[in-house]
């Protein structure tokens, strides 16, 4: 796994400097047996028609790129560090979106390269969306218009789930083939294989799933071979590979994985980098677990410091992309609501508690970060407010845009930007019905499209763009 290499190498270089000390071999430069390797960080480019495309690399190595192909970042990046790729700047002349695939990861002793994908605008990016309705045990499939945001549910919506006794939550896979299914009440995941150009997905082999006792949520590693369950009634995770090219899920030896502390109830878990989250919701707190890349997917819960505590009742969570900041929405004292914050040692997997934190914000249900870390998305009993991120190293939020919170329908239940966060969208769960917003990244603010909100069926609960 991830973090036993870089042991090893940490164990060779101090074993190599000790030797030399010893000996006293001062024919042999210090810096050659302390240098750790680095590598290139570079993006293969789709689709580029237009001019203007910025990408970003951990937030500070800016590339423009001005034609399809393959170009290299000017920083490389050291053995067992983060890479975290993000568009700056869409392209124009003509406008387009590109969006980057599987963007964030570990060097792993080998020169990377991101996939970056571009279309017209109107033609490709986001062409579909998908609301699972946890009352009607179905799932509405929608047509996004990528130059309005607004959507048009498609002819054969919708999709009724045989069988399906509580569905949760609704999880496209990296690569945009692959629709999944969390039904909490059966302890099963439904998988279907979305038909690329009319939108309607149809069963997996051997779908669906199962699960322990009541999964509440589903997480993919930054790869995509990978599908993690947080299981409730029995404070495990369940874990998978994924067949990348029919979709099947086949348990990970050691699954399901169990969760440290007395009834921790976890609520939600989300993935970044060599790490895992599972919110706590019982012991208030937050376990981080290690992905073994290296040895199948296998989770391994820190044995410097976790559980992380937050504050009362952590149910909702969301990781920044560049993985160093994360954020948990509580009940709070009195269920009033709470934000916590934690800066995040990507070396280490430690969480450090932001200054000022827990933040006494209403939130109600589940949060959000846009690709860029400029805004934390809360759900609020009158709406959705939006919280600038002033500070990406410490995670530090300012207060909240003006016009927040934007209005929704009857409880916000959680928030999905498309790929190119140019559009929003919020699942009501008390409305049966999906809110659609514009979103001015340089503002803030959201904008309602014409016709919003599009009817949904009964409890809608979750939202996912392909």
């Amino acid at each position: 796994m991830n973090l036993a290499k870089g042991t090893f190498w940490q164990t060779l270089v101090l074993t190599m400097a000790g030797a030399c000390l010893v000996s006293s071999c001062h024919h042999r430069s210090s810096s050659a047996a302390t240098a750790v390797p680095r590598y290139s960080i570079s993006v293969s480019v789709s689709g580029l028609a237009g001019s203007g495309l910025v990408l970003l690399n951990n937030g500070t190595d800016s590339l423009t790129v001005t034609a399809s192909g393959a170009t290299a970042f000017s920083t490389s990046i050291a053995d067992f560090s983060t890479y975290a790729v993000a568009v700056v700047t869409q392209p124009s002349a003509p406008a387009q979106i590109c969006s980057v695939i599987n963007g964030t990861g570990i060097v792993e002793g080998v020169a990377v390269t991101v996939p970056v994908s571009c279309g017209t605008v109107g033609t490709q990016v986001g062409r579909f969306a998908y609301v699972v309705n946890g009352a009607a045990e179905s799932v509405s499939g929608y047509a996004v218009n990528s130059t309005t945001g607004a959507l048009t549910e498609l002819v054969h919506s919708p999709l009724a789930i045989p069988g399906a006794v509580s569905l949760r939550q609704a999880l496209i896979d990296p690569s945009g083939s692959f629709l999944y299914l969390l039904d909490s009440g059966a302890d099963r995941v439904f998988a279907y294989k979305i038909n690329q150009s009319a939108g309607g997905a149809v069963p997996v082999s051997g779908s669906p799933f199962l699960t322990g006792n009541t999964p509440v949520s589903m997480t993919f590693d930054y790869t995509g071979a990978y599908l993690y369950v947080a299981n409730n009634g029995d404070n495990t995770i369940s874990a998978y590979t994924v067949t990348i090219a029919t979709g099947e899920l086949a348990p990970i030896i050691g699954s399901p994985f169990k969760i440290s502390g007395v009834n921790p109830a976890p609520r939600q878990i989300v993935a970044s980098g060599a790490y895992l989250f599972a919110a706590d919701f019982n012991t208030s707190s937050i376990d981080v677990f290690s992905i073994g890349m290296g040895t199948g997917g296998v989770l391994k819960e820190l044995s410097n410091g976790s559980p992380f505590a937050t504050d009362t009742g952590p149910y909702s969570l969301a990781i920044d992309p560049t993985g160093s900041v994360l954020y948990t929405a509580n009940t709070g004292p009195a269920n009033a609501g709470s934000i916590s914050a934690f800066t995040l040692d990507l070396s280490s997997g430690i969480l450090t508690p932001v200054a000022g934190n827990p933040l006494a914000i209403p939130v109600i249900n589940n949060i959000t970060i846009d690709s860029q870390s400029r805004y934390l998305f809360v759900t609020e009993a009158a709406g959705v407010a939006l919280y600038p991120i002033v500070n990406r190293a410490i995670g530090a939020l300012g207060a909240p845009v003006a016009g927040s919170p934007f209005v929704t329908g009857v409880n916000p239940f959680s928030v999905t930007l498309d790929l190119a966060d140019e559009f929003v969208y919020v699942a009501n769960e008390g409305s049966a019905n999906v809110s659609e917003f514009t979103f001015s990244p340089a503002t803030g603010a959201l904008t309602a499209v014409a016709g919003s909100p599009v009817s949904s069926q009964a409890g809608p609960n979750s939202i996912q763009i392909q």
